[in-house]
């Protein structure tokens, strides 16, 4: 469950650049 956060919060992260680019 822990891992699974971790990678939702990267992946958000990762769009929120994306959009921000």
């Amino acid at each position: 469950m822990k891992r699974f956060v971790r990678i939702m919060v990267k992946t958000t992260c990762l769009i929120l650049r994306n959009t921000t680019d």
